[in-house]
């Protein structure tokens, strides 16, 4: 599901040794491996070059990788050693941002169609600022302009501007969206009503009008890969700058969903599956903002805390008796690994369910490849190597089934 670029001018790239990058430094520039006539992104520019990197390109045969010619100037002029790794969230202001991150909701830019009108403004988060865009409003309409995807960024708006926001995915038609290729408006539609219900959810988990929704949400997913395999990569959020629990859940959804008809499970399993994965951490309510939205390592009791969510987790899905029984595998299994090295149980091999097994797969791929405040997000190629290379954590048959269900969307 990563971009592949096909190489049609030979000079664009040139090959650096791999020993050529300083170990604990970031990359420079994004780095590509060649594959016949084939060249796509290893790794990402600013992404932490360690030695258990270089001993996968190693491992890999990789002594070479691959370059953008422009980007062999920057090396030349600078000492690779003395670049410093850049912190993207100054830790002075780190509370305020933390807490101001909770009064926006993410969106996705590709659902607002050039020439229609909002009644909600819009603002860009980057590097820990929330800066505004547009300002609209009950009784100021704007209309949609080129300020909007000529902007690098997350794309917000504010938390009060939801139901206004629902308003406008209401009104869109099932046409194209001109800038979304093969998505179309109903799918872009689902997914943005989705991560707004799920969010919702998150701040008030033990809603029961909430979780109805979620459910009817969940079967039109389903409906909606079983008519197109392709609708996995249009309902799966890839390119954020920073990280939204209520986008990654449902991207687990939409992954596991996608895995699970890609096995052959009942419609019914598939319902049971998605849901579980929608609510994999709704535990996370739980958890204190401050250290949920931390740019970097956690102390020992703060992962500690943050741990604690899959148990939160399992009370709250339980304390909806309409949910079925087995979704609730995908919140308490889903940081679980085969080689009992997991939690909460440290379950083993077949003890973990196969809703545990197809979540933890889903869960770590989704946040690898997802931008962090504090490092980029890894390749999809890289992350599914290192999860292959990780011999006992992840069920090999589900991984291989996964990568297949990837490469057909």
């Amino acid at each position: 599901m990563g971009t592949t670029y096909r190489i049609i001018n030979q000079a664009t790239y040139e090959a650096v040794n791999a020993d050529y990058f300083a170990i604990d430094k970031p990359l420079p520039a994004d780095v590509f491996m060649k594959d016949k006539s084939i060249i796509q992104p290893i790794f990402y520019k600013g992404t932490l070059f360690t030695q258990t990197t270089r001993e996968f390109l190693k491992e890999k045969g990789m002594a070479e990788v691959y370059l953008r010619k422009e980007d062999l100037e920057v090396l030349h002029q600078t000492t690779l050693e003395g670049i410093p790794r850049k912190n993207h969230v100054d830790t002075s202001i780190w509370d305020t941002y933390a807490s101001r991150k909770e009064e926006y909701c993410q969106i996705c830019k590709d659902i607002l169609i050039p020439g229609t009108e909002i009644n909600f403004s819009l603002f860009v988060q980057r590097e820990g600022s929330f800066t505004p865009l547009i300002e609209a409003g009950e009784n100021l309409s704007v209309t949609i302009d080129d300020r909007v995807f000529n902007t690098d960024g997350d794309l917000l708006i504010r938390n009060s501007d939801i139901s206004r926001y629902k308003d406008y995915l209401s009104s869109l038609k099932s046409t194209d969206i001109p800038q979304g290729g093969s998505a179309t408006t109903r799918v872009l539609v689902l997914k943005e009503n989705s991560k707004v219900v799920l969010k919702s959810l998150l701040d008030n988990p033990r809603s029961g009008e909430k979780i109805k929704e979620i459910e009817i949400l969940v079967k039109e997913m389903i409906d909606s890969i079983l008519g197109n395999r392709n609708t996995v990569h249009d309902l799966t959020s890839l390119k954020t700058h920073d990280y939204y629990t209520y986008t990654h859940s449902v991207n687990v959804a939409v992954l596991s969903i996608g895995l699970g008809v890609e096995i052959g499970l009942s419609q019914d399993r598939i319902e049971s599956l998605g849901m579980g994965s929608m609510l994999h951490d709704i535990g996370k309510s739980a958890i204190p903002i401050g250290i949920l939205n931390k740019p970097g390592k956690l102390t020992d009791e703060e992962f500690m805390q943050v741990k604690g969510h899959v148990i939160e987790g399992e009370k709250i899905v339980r304390s909806h008796k309409g949910i079925r029984k087995d979704s609730l595998y995908a919140v308490t299994e889903h940081h679980e690994r085969l080689s009992g090295g997991g939690y909460p149980f440290k379950l083993s091999g077949k003890k973990i369910s196969l809703f545990g097994r197809i979540s933890a797969i889903v869960d770590v791929y989704d946040a690898m490849t997802t931008h962090r405040c504090y490092r980029p997000a890894c390749t999809p190629f890289y992350t599914l190597t290192m999860a292959t290379s990780q011999h006992g954590h992840y069920d090999p048959d589900l991984l291989t089934a996964f990568i297949k269900m990837l490469g057909k969307a």
